[in-house]
């Protein structure tokens, strides 16, 4: 379902909840409306830019320049920084309100759900060698970003 319509469809009763992370809970008023908060970290939202090459090539040079000036490091740096602030600023908020109740997962909550998510990544992986393989980039992509590289 489009994010816009996830509050109406709370307040209709036709969904119970949804999974949003923080920032676009309050921006799209879902957080208005849902006033009991779980925070399952499952995920961070993928941000891309896509186009074909002939596109891409067909742009004035001045835009190819500030899509790749603004792109890859530089954009993941600034995007860190401002989820990061909003996200705490969010949290704060929600934390705060006498009217919400905000539940983090135990640690024996994060152990199970982490075997799920484990369970759903291998099965993807066993599908095909070529899952096989984009599990395992992803999987050196994120040993990288951790340690600091």
């Amino acid at each position: 379902m489009p994010i816009v319509q996830t509050a109406q469809e709370i307040m209709r009763n036709a969904i119970d909840g949804a999974m949003v992370p923080p920032a676009p809970m309050v921006e799209f008023g879902i957080g208005r409306v849902a006033p009991n908060h779980f925070f399952l970290r499952t995920s961070c939202v993928p941000q891309v830019l896509l186009m074909s090459r002939n596109r891409f090539d067909s742009l004035p040079p001045d835009v190819q320049a500030l899509i790749r000036k603004h792109s890859g490091a530089w954009f993941l740096d600034n995007y860190i920084k401002i989820n990061d602030a909003t996200t705490e600023r969010v949290m704060h908020q929600l934390e705060t309100d006498p009217r919400r109740k905000v539940v983090f997962p135990s640690p024996d909550d994060m152990r199970t759900a982490d075997a799920i998510f484990k369970s759903i990544v291998a099965g993807y992986a066993a599908e095909s060698p070529h899952h096989a393989a984009l599990v395992r980039a992803a999987e050196t992509a994120v040993a990288h970003l951790r340690a600091g590289q």
